[in-house]
């Protein structure tokens, strides 16, 4: 073992290994990222070069954990050499890291791992977030907010060994401090003497107090026996102090001045996560929380145990005071997903807040007038502001790669700003006041993706409400605006190469003209938010469907609705209109495959899935071509109302489908929650497999060139080779 550093990182990785099978999709993708990292950094990879660590680690860590492992003997030495004697990453993986490596440089061109297709454009574009900030080589483990020279400022600390300053305004890097040996894992803005400073804790068992204009260090405060998680100042009996906690179970306070030790606070039975010092009743306490699931409260200046809350089900990983109705009250986050909010005058359980779906790592406080809001970070990637009072979620933000490990609020032009930081090494600011709530539903990243066949393919992506429309020849990117919340589909036209549709939360259809960059119509979408829309009858049809179950009908040249269609019990998810003659197809959550004519008048119930049908395609001359969350794609036969053929391409739910006629060949695009886009040559049977990183919401086809969008902002465009050579895929 190496250090306490060593310590640290052994610990981690024993409990991620255990931890592996039992996991979650979302926890499992992190402990095959990270583990050898871990492992490494502990001296003790050999311990867990087992085959599901080579088997399912991410190749580019594993192989960067190896060469940092000289030490390796015996099975595991033999391991480690077949793979760094590999010429390129390990075949299994070897298309998946391409797309990945593409995607996370946003390349505009790359190439493809076999000639089978070839990326023509990767991007990944975060739709809520205004600002990402890169500055740190490794995980970021906290952000917190404050001023210096009366502009915004922003400090991050990271596994890099450094804690960055930024300026919030001008984003970019004002200082970097480098004074810790190791992890740096916390950090405030604080004051002392009337200067403004920074105080940060490491892994190598100190706090240290810095000028952040400088990076000059000022005072250290030494006496943990392990790494800490935790720091703060604040004011005891009129004297500044400092607050720690740390992985040696303990809380200790330092005499801010002279860095002396003031106390130090015994009786959690395990790594204290957090620690913070406020006046509660007018008693100075001190409220801790520790992996051995409890808060604890102590009156500092008597020493007297005030409580021990339980109720978490796992570690305590952050707390923080606020006021909700008028009261005091204590917010606690842990690794049990959960919030839970405690009243202050008799420490009992006020609530539980429910919605995020793995740890929660990081909380902070929003201080209003009418009342405060919580802001939450977690490893299911999203941050979140809540309503104390209410006990309810008020907006999700989506965008960060990985687990959100740290949270603040700034403020920018006057107005509150979230900022978060996460181990994808991103620090984020984002649009969206936080008091305001966003719709019931809560899209993914990239929600529709649509080709237009120019001289050059087009692909529009939605992307929160705005339409983001790139040349795959290049050039930059053109935003459409004009939805008031985010955007849930397209479609295009088939016989007017610029007819563009999008469909939206906002209950509206909007037409756009994608030569003149301008909506053209929008339409009223029955007051339901739309999650489909499809174009046909030679372009002079469109129908959208929605939360309300129905689908409407509308005629392009005179705006109006020429039919109304409601047979599904839940939401309508797809839909397809006949390019020719306005017969329309529905889809629903219910499972239910609809047929109606041009008139709104039910033809026939079409039996094949079994649960939620997610995507319809309906090309020149048929079939039609569905797919479902039960994981299969079905072609049918309209005439006969036959399904003539069965696809199970996707490992789980198939989310979109989009299919194309030329001549009497017809090619099927699937898109799933597997993260693979699947070319499926119908007459050949053939297929061409893409694999991309994020699960697929949206595919689209227009000759040889496919289109994916994915969660978190992926919008991927490649061209199929043999559909170019007119051969099967």
């Amino acid at each position: 073992m190496v250090g306490d550093d060593g310590f640290v990182h052994h610990r981690i990785a024993t409990a991620l290994a255990a931890a592996r099978d039992a996991a979650g999709p979302v926890a499992r993708a992190y402990i095959d990222k990270h583990l050898p990292t871990h492992a490494a950094a502990a001296g003790r990879l050999d311990e867990f070069l087992d085959d599901a660590t080579v088997d399912r680690a991410d190749a580019a860590r594993l192989v960067r954990a190896i060469a940092a492992s000289p030490h390796l003997a015996g099975r595991a030495r033999e391991r480690a050499e077949a793979i760094l004697g590999l010429s390129a990453l390990p075949a299994s993986v070897s298309e998946r890291r391409a797309a990945i490596r593409t995607l996370d440089a946003g390349h505009d061109r790359a190439d493809s791992s076999d000639g089978a297709w070839d990326p023509l454009l990767a991007l990944r574009l975060p739709p809520d977030a205004s600002t990402v900030l890169n500055g740190h080589d490794d995980w970021v483990w906290s952000v917190a907010a404050g001023s210096l020279n009366g502009r915004p400022h922003l400090v991050t600390t990271s596994e890099d060994g450094t804690a960055v300053v930024w300026d919030a305004l001008a984003h970019n890097v004002s200082a970097r401090y480098t004074g810790h040996d190791g992890v740096v894992s916390a950090a405030v803005f604080t004051e002392l003497d009337g200067r403004r400073l920074v105080l940060s804790a490491g892994f190598d068992r100190t706090a240290h107090l810095w000028d952040p204009r400088t990076g000059a260090t000022e005072r250290v405060y030494r006496g943990h026996d392990r790494g800490l998680w935790s720091v703060d100042m604040g004011r005891l009996a009129g004297r500044p102090v400092v607050v720690t906690g740390a992985a040696d179970n303990t809380v200790r306070l330092f005499d801010a001045r002279t860095t002396g030790e003031l106390a130090t606070l015994r009786g959690h039975e395990d790594w204290v996560w957090c620690a913070v010092l406020a006046e509660v009743d007018g008693r100075s306490v001190v409220a801790s929380g520790s992996d051995d699931q409890t808060v604890r409260v102590v009156d500092v200046l008597t020493g007297d145990l005030i409580a021990v809350l339980k109720g978490h089900r796992a570690g305590v990983s952050a707390l923080a005071f606020c006021r909700a109705g008028g009261r005091q009250i204590l917010a606690t986050a842990a690794f049990d997903g959960t919030i839970r909010l405690w009243r202050t005058d008799t420490w009992g359980e006020k609530a539980v807040l429910r919605g995020h779906t793995d740890w929660v790592r990081a909380l902070t406080v929003i201080h209003r007038p009418e009342g405060d809001l919580l802001v939450s970070g977690s490893d299911d990637g999203t941050v979140m502001s809540w309503d104390p009072v209410a006990g309810l979620p008020v907006r999700r933000y989506r965008g960060h790669d990985s687990c959100v490990t740290g949270v603040a609020v700034v403020d920018l032009d006057g107005r509150p700003t979230v900022v978060s930081a996460g181990f994808d090494q991103t620090v984020r600011t984002w649009r969206g006041e936080p008091d305001q709530a966003t719709p019931l539903i809560d899209p993914p990243d990239t929600t529709a993706i649509a080709l237009i066949a120019d001289a050059d393919p087009v692909v529009y992506a939605a992307t929160g409400h705005d339409l983001l429309v790139r040349s795959c020849a290049g050039g930059p990117p053109t935003v459409l605006t004009g939805h008031t919340e985010p955007v849930l589909a397209l479609a295009t036209g088939a016989h007017s190469p610029s007819l563009v549709v999008s469909a939206g939360a906002d209950a509206t259809v909007r037409v756009w003209d994608h030569r003149a960059g301008v909506a053209t119509m929008t339409l009223a979408a029955d007051d339901t938010i739309a999650t489909c829309v499809a174009v046909g009858r030679r372009d002079t049809r469109v129908a959208a469907g929605g939360f309300g179950g129905g689908l409407r009908v509308w005629d392009l040249h005179s705006g109006l609705p020429v039919a109304t269609v409601a047979r599904h019990t839940d939401w309508i998810a797809s839909a397809a209109v006949d390019p020719v003659d306005g017969l329309c197809v529905s889809g629903g959550y219910d499972g239910g495959l609809w047929l109606w004519d041009e008139h709104g008048e039910a033809i026939a119930e079409l039996d094949g899935h079994t649960d939620a049908v997610s995507g319809l395609s309906l090309p020149v001359d048929g079939p039609l071509v569905s797919c479902g969350f039960d994981g299969l794609i079905c072609l049918w036969d309209i005439a006969s109302r036959r399904r003539m053929d069965t696809s199970e391409s996707h490992d789980g739910r198939v989310t979109s489908v989009a299919a194309e006629r030329r001549g009497d060949r017809l090619t099927v695009v699937s898109g799933g929650a597997d993260g693979r886009v699947v070319v499926w040559d119908v007459a050949s049977g053939d297929r061409v497999t893409v694999p991309l990183p994020k699960a697929v919401q949206s595919v689209a086809i227009r000759g040889d060139v496919i289109a994916a969008g994915t969660v978190e902002g992926g919008v991927f465009v490649a061209r199929v080779a043999r559909l170019a050579a007119g051969e099967s895929p």
